[in-house]
């Protein structure tokens, strides 16, 4: 009677052993999320969050609103002295973000006279886009991070921040023009796309270049790794800010016969538009702020690399 004793008791304890084991189904939501056909989450901030912190790192701050304006005004008056009619559609891309004001600028140098003539005027619009353009992504960066800009400190960072966006922009009017030209004869009516591509790709040079510094092959390395990292945030913000700026390019409130001096409503206009393109830029400063920890410069190990 006592060797049965034991074994039912052993019996037992066996059930409740295994009543206490932990069931597979508990790692069935890590099995899901590791599968090869999850999506991945983006580490960008939503698109409404970028968009609205982009606007309002120039709208709250009078110093950063007041320096766009006069990148506009500065700007046109540029435009003007190399002949270009000073239109309403031209007003309201005239600061779009990089590399889309390229599409004004090229025309715009290219019908500035012969080879020579050409290059300086390529010269003077780059030089004006990186000061212009320079200043504004370090006055948006001061309030992103310290909550106000600060001009003095703006001012003794744009130096060294010039050299490096003045290549940077060189280099993509030469990508530019050149996928402009092979889009044209290749894609035909598509042709846009390789402006949406040019976007996509190059949009966080610019900014990762005033903000980080470094050389060129670092400046680019890490912009182009910041566009492909997972998700579709980032491919959002580029198809809107595509549509809205030939939207601005291609309508005009004003009819198509304008004066040779723009009047108060077209300056308006010129300035409400100007101001969306000044936070998109500012939603670029914002996201890469936020990623710019995850974004290595280091070249990507090649595969099968011990």
């Amino acid at each position: 009677m006592t060797s049965k004793r034991r074994r039912r008791a052993r019996r037992r304890a066996g059930r409740t052993a295994g009543t206490t084991t932990p069931e597979p189904e508990s790692q069935t939501p890590r099995r899901a999320a590791s599968r090869p056909g999850a999506m991945a989450q983006s580490p960008f901030p939503p698109f409404r969050t970028s968009l609205a912190r982009g606007l309002w790192s120039v709208a709250a701050a009078p110093l950063t609103l007041a320096w766009t304006f006069v990148s506009l005004l500065v700007t046109w008056a540029v435009f003007v002295s190399l002949g270009e009619a000073p239109s309403p559609s031209l007003l309201a891309v005239l600061l779009s973000v990089s590399p889309a004001h390229l599409l004004v600028d090229l025309p715009v140098a290219f019908e500035a006279g012969g080879g020579v003539a050409i290059l300086v005027a390529l010269a003077v619009i780059v030089l004006v886009r990186a000061l212009t353009f320079g200043l504004l992504i370090l006055l948006i960066q001061g309030w992103l991070e310290d909550g106000r800009p600060e001009l003095r400190r703006a001012v003794r960072r744009l130096p060294a921040a010039l050299s490096g966006l003045f290549s940077v922009l060189l280099i993509e009017v030469a990508v530019m023009y050149a996928l402009v030209s092979l889009a044209s004869g290749f894609l035909g009516p598509l042709a846009p796309l390789a402006v949406v591509a040019a976007l996509y790709f190059l949009a966080f040079v610019p900014v990762v270049a005033v903000v980080e510094g470094g050389s060129l092959q670092t400046t680019f390395r890490r912009g182009f790794r910041a566009a492909r990292l997972p998700g579709t945030r980032h491919l959002t913000l580029v198809m809107g800010y595509f549509l809205a700026f030939f939207y601005a390019a291609s309508v005009s409130p004003f009819g198509i016969v304008t004066s040779a001096t723009p009047g108060p409503l077209v300056w308006t206009f010129a300035l409400v538009v100007t101001l969306i393109h000044a936070g998109v830029l500012g939603s670029l400063v914002y996201r890469w702020l936020a990623v710019r920890d995850q974004v290595s410069a280091d070249p990507a190990p090649r595969r099968g690399a011990s």
